[in-house]
């Protein structure tokens, strides 16, 4: 204690400097915990509001609407998974709109469309069986054009030789 001065000082007096010693050290570590409980409240309740924002944006695209956009506000794993969201809302988008344009070119009769967009994982499946169902109709309408300039080829073969026939009756008759 004499270091602080009291050595001087009765057994009375540095009892209760002990005790006011003590009590200080009691505030201070009361006062350091409501320090933590105040930052770890401030602390969850940004990583609470990050994983709402992540639950919405989930609800959303569940319920079909991929025009979404994400505030991307922090660098730590919650920030990772917002951008894992807004990539993948951006593919699905991405696909679901050329598949769209691709389905309405074919319901307008247009087969010469073709997929440009890279595919990824499994959706590489729809890729190959979009492009597949191109090639297999335009072989198709191929085939019936064919087909049709065959059909008119040997019909002016029977109108000639109707012709002919009929040429030749009427001139034995």
């Amino acid at each position: 204690m004499d270091e602080i001065g009291l050595t001087n000082t009765s057994e009375e007096e540095k009892v209760a400097y002990n005790k006011i010693v003590e009590k200080i050290n009691q505030y201070g570590e009361i006062r350091d915990k409501v320090i933590e409980l105040a930052l770890s409240k401030f602390i969850s309740s940004i990583i609470a509001n990050s994983i709402e924002k992540i639950k919405n944006v989930a609800k959303e695209i569940a319920d079909g609407n991929l025009n979404i956009e994400i505030e991307l506000e922090s660098t730590d794993e919650i920030w990772e998974l917002e951008n894992s969201f807004l990539e993948m809302t951006k593919n699905l988008g991405t696909y679901i709109n050329e598949i769209s344009n691709i389905l309405g070119s074919i319901a307008n009769g247009e087969l010469s469309r073709s997929t440009s967009e890279s595919y990824k994982g499994d959706f590489i499946k729809i890729k190959e069986y979009l492009d597949n169902i191109l090639i297999s109709l335009n072989d198709t309408f191929y085939e019936i054009k064919e087909a049709t300039a065959q059909v008119g080829g040997g019909s002016q073969q029977v109108s000639q030789t109707s012709q002919s026939l009929s040429s030749g009756s009427y001139r034995t008759s």
